[in-house]
């Protein structure tokens, strides 16, 4: 990659098996408890392609380090890659577990440091899901967490690229 170049991914949803019929019932129609994992019939981002690291928010960080010498851009990445891996997992967890207020806590704790390195789609989720705990409007609270997890899996996989350049 082409230092300076923006950090594309091209988020794939898998094909419908053959001779399996998609569900009938959208997945607002059928009612879930909170935070149950939503079918897996997401549709992918309109356009297909999208940055995932805002440019901006990229060079703002090479700013604090213009000749690269002190290795800030790479520090800040890593360490947001490492915490975002823990941060998912423990989501995931949460999740499994129905805790809201933990679920709450872990997107307030990611919406400012996505932000920061420029995955402001997931700090937008971010703050979609915890916007939901705090004002208890569960219901949508599956689907808000589910785009949560996509964008952070796009936004490690972005990171990872960069530290890969």
């Amino acid at each position: 990659m082409i230092p300076g170049s923006l950090d594309v991914v091209v988020r794939a949803v898998p094909a419908e098996e053959p001779g399996i019929a998609p569900e009938s019932a959208s997945a607002a129609d059928t009612p879930r408890s909170c935070p149950s994992a939503p079918p897996m019939s997401l549709t992918p981002p309109s356009p297909p392609a999208v940055t995932v690291l805002d440019p901006v928010a990229l060079g703002r960080l090479r700013e604090l380090d213009p000749t690269g010498q002190a290795g800030v851009v790479r520090r800040v990445l890593s360490t947001f890659d490492g915490s975002l891996s823990q941060i998912l997992q423990n989501l995931e967890l949460a999740r499994g577990s129905d805790n809201v207020d933990e679920i709450r806590r872990l997107a307030h704790t990611l919406k400012s440091s996505s932000a920061s390195v420029g995955a402001l789609a997931l700090s937008s989720a971010c703050a979609r899901v915890e916007s939901l705990v705090r004002d208890q409007t569960l219901q949508p609270l599956p689907d808000a967490l589910a785009a949560l997890m996509l964008e952070g899996q796009a936004a490690l996989l972005a990171v990872r690229r960069q530290l890969a350049s």
